[in-house]
């Protein structure tokens, strides 16, 4: 039995032994295949800082009236671009080239004015006080309660705007002082002067709509003020304020058919006269300085129409100033007179004409 066991323990080694020599490995014998380059990362630059983009140079340009209320009619002028002012009176300008700008700013009725602004980057303002010129027309006295103004011109700059003859030229028509107040610029038509057009024959079209004007004529003579002309090849029909001599009417021509519908009246020489022609859904109304001549009842109504001043001056000239075109949305009432003061000297005397001192004065109305 302890043989048998002694034997068991020798086996017992002899595997343990050979498990733990295992099975002799073969060695490879070693290569020289070089390994592959390392590839060389590419280097990441720097995140650049980004350059700030400048502010701006944005500006609003504010016109005002001398009561310090906005001024909606004209335009703002900057390096020869125009800006018409806004409803507000505010011209808006954006991303301008410098902090140095120069303005001019026009507007009828007022005097021009030039301003020269340093200004910074963001939003600036700069408000502008208009002066009234004493001889322009206002757009607030062009227009009566409930009327859109479409057109005004005063002549103050010397030009007729939107004033256009026949031909190429005005053809004898001339924008000068006039003769007894040379503050005054005016329009002057004399021998020989041409048709002249609101922009053309063309370029208006007219229907609910009163066109005022001022008229001084220094020696008898002929003009028509053709009123809605609509003229092409189916049409040829106006109304007309006709001036012959020292006379003034309203009729109506439709091709060779002449109708006058009266309003006859008589007009002082060398004296400046209102004149106001209206239409309104198919009623045509002449006023002269303030009072009705005529309203007609057209029986045969037409759509558009322009404004055309047809003078036949034989001797002397006439005058006009002050135009304005108004559109209509209620029927015509006469423009009423602007509200201005008065200078009063005033001298009281006795039987004898001796001035009386001290005594007061009171003024009614």
């Amino acid at each position: 039995m302890k043989k048998q066991y002694f034997w068991m323990v020798i086996v017992s080694l002899l595997v343990v032994i050979m498990v733990s020599c295992g099975t002799p490995v073969t060695e490879v014998p070693a290569t020289n295949t070089p390994l592959p380059p390392t590839e060389t990362a590419t280097p990441i630059p720097p995140t650049a800082t980004p350059t700030p983009t400048p502010v701006p140079y944005n500006l609003d340009v504010s016109v005002l009236d001398e009561e310090g209320d906005p001024v909606t009619v004209g335009n703002v002028s900057i390096a020869e671009n125009l800006y018409p002012l806004g409803e507000d009176g505010v011209v808006s300008l954006s991303d301008l080239p410098g902090d140095s700008v120069a303005l001019s700013i026009n507007s009828p009725g007022y005097f021009p004015q030039e301003v020269t602004e340093t200004i910074e980057r963001g939003d600036n303002l700069v408000e502008v006080a208009m002066t009234a010129d004493p001889f322009g027309l206002l757009p607030v006295n062009a227009c009566a309660p409930g009327e859109k103004l479409v057109y005004i011109e005063d002549f103050q700059d010397g030009e007729a705007q939107e004033w256009k003859a026949d031909e190429s030229s005005l053809g004898g028509w001339v924008v000068e002082p006039d003769q007894n107040s040379p503050e005054n610029m005016v329009f002057k038509a004399s021998v020989g002067t041409k048709w002249t057009w609101l922009g053309g024959r063309e370029a208006y079209s007219f229907d609910n709509v009163v066109w005022r004007l001022k008229m001084k004529i220094d020696q008898p003579g002929g003009q028509h003020l053709n009123f809605r002309f609509l003229e092409n090849g189916q049409s040829n029909i106006r109304y007309i304020v006709s001036q012959g001599r020292d006379e003034i009417n309203l009729s109506r021509l439709e091709f060779d058919n002449w109708v006058e519908l009266g309003g006859n009246t008589r007009l002082t020489l060398g004296e400046w006269h209102l004149v106001e022609v209206s239409y309104y859904n198919d009623t045509v109304a002449l006023y002269v300085d303030g009072k009705e001549r005529i309203t007609w009842v057209e029986p045969n109504p037409w759509k558009g129409g322009t404004l055309n001043i047809e003078p036949y001056v034989e001797d002397g000239s006439f005058y006009y100033d002050d135009f304005s075109v108004c559109e209509l949305s209620a029927p015509f009432e006469p423009i009423p007179k602007p509200k201005t003061g008065f200078n009063l000297n005033a001298t009281l005397v006795d039987s004898e004409s001796n001035p009386i001192v001290g005594a007061p004065v009171r003024v009614i109305d």
